[in-house]
């Protein structure tokens, strides 16, 4: 019993790493509030300024519409500033619920499928902290051996893919109902309602009106949309590091060959111990790291980080129109069931539905890429086609 309450209070409590994480997201939850209302509204169809006539880069005839800044200057100017906050305290709901249920799973998981973190999917914060927590002696620095063969590749892939999707899908269902009630607190300000005033009170409204399953409309694309990030935000990082490991390993033997030729080949035993601790990663049965290859480590832990953004990032804007589409699918069953001035009418019953409909504008501003770009917003001169 004790040590099922300090296993649930391990998972529950963050370390202090994880605590300024944490402090630093809600900071910046907050900073991008506003434009994630602005986006909302815009993702919904709700245009209160006049598009302009302007002209695209080939020259074609196109309708501007104003860009994020504009429209929530808009907003502020019309309702207040507090409105570019509507839904905050949901957003904070949401991110919680699905922070501490996708940790709790991944320490559930963890035993199971021996996943160790990549190099380059370690915070800076974390690797700081585990190695400060290593040289203090509360952790043994121990870490599985590198793959050496396409097989082994494949597994260790599998197993990080399988934790990734595994937590993602926990955090996306758990945190949904509080997006679903930020969604429609957002939603309201275009026509004036005052349906959902709070958090409980809308979660309660909407099971009660809708039922349980109101609470999860538009899950589905939403978890295949994120399930497509996952999977090629995944790949192709994982990719160039195992290529990385695998020249690191060649460095090493080649070390390890010109120091045995230096030495003559033969040498005495302990400057074959020497070698062997020297080039440790090498021999599958000495995984302990010394304080010096830690170090090393660590430096390698904070450059994977940057250059991992910097792939997440090219993949995201390489692969973000169809995970863009499947949100806003997601993000338009979400007022499915309300009696909101933006829900889509007539409703549709299913998510595939809506996507039918959104795709009769194409990939375009007006169609599923609706809300994709806030900066440079423009719309076809013809008259919109879709639904909803």
């Amino acid at each position: 019993m004790d040590q099922s309450i300090d296993w649930v209070l391990n998972a529950l409590l963050p370390t202090p790493a994880h605590v300024g994480e944490m402090v630093l997201s809600g900071l910046g939850t907050v900073i991008t509030q506003p434009m994630l209302v602005t986006k909302t509204l815009v993702m919904h169809r709700y245009e209160p300024v006049a598009p302009v006539a302007a002209s695209d880069l080939l020259g074609r005839p196109v309708l501007k519409l104003p860009n994020g800044f504009t429209y929530a200057r808009w907003i502020w100017k019309t309702h207040g500033v507090k409105t570019l906050f509507t839904g905050l305290g949901a957003t904070f709901t949401s991110n919680l619920a699905g922070e501490v249920a996708g940790r709790m799973l991944g320490k559930v998981l963890a035993p199971f499928l021996e996943v160790k973190p990549f190099r380059s999917t370690v915070s800076p914060l974390v690797a700081d902290d585990y190695l400060k927590r290593v040289r203090a002696g509360e952790l043994e620095p121990v870490f599985s051996p590198l793959p050496t063969t396409f097989g082994e590749h494949l597994v260790r892939f599998g197993k990080a893919w399988t934790m990734r999707m595994a937590t993602m899908m926990l955090r996306v269902a758990i945190s949904y109902p509080a997006a679903v009630v930020r969604a429609r607190m957002i939603a309201q300000i275009a026509g004036g309602e005052t349906i959902y005033t709070g958090t409980v009170q809308s979660l309660v409204h909407i099971a009660r009106r809708e039922g349980f399953c109101g609470l999860f409309a538009g899950l589905q694309p939403s978890l295949l949309s994120n399930a497509y990030l996952v999977t090629a935000g995944l790949i192709v990082p994982y990719v160039l590091e195992c290529i990385a490991e695998r020249r690191d390993i060649a460095a090493r033997q080649q070390r390890r060959d010109q120091a045995r030729h230096h030495h003559g080949g033969d040498g005495d035993e302990d400057e074959e111990v020497e070698l062997n601790e020297h080039d440790g990663d090498l021999d599958e049965d000495d995984d302990h790291l010394s304080q010096e290859e830690l170090q090393e480590l660590h430096f390698q832990f904070l450059a994977g980080e940057q250059t991992r953004r910097l792939y997440f990032v090219a993949i995201e804007y390489l692969t973000q129109p169809l995970g863009f589409a499947l949100s806003l699918v997601s993000s338009t069953m979400k007022l499915a069931g309300s009696e909101l001035a933006l829900a889509p009418k007539p409703r549709p019953a299913t998510w595939q539905e809506c996507w039918r409909s959104l795709s009769a504008e194409g990939w375009t501003a007006a169609g599923l890429l609706r809300g994709n770009n806030l900066v440079w917003r423009t719309i076809p001169v013809a008259p919109s086609t879709a639904t909803f």
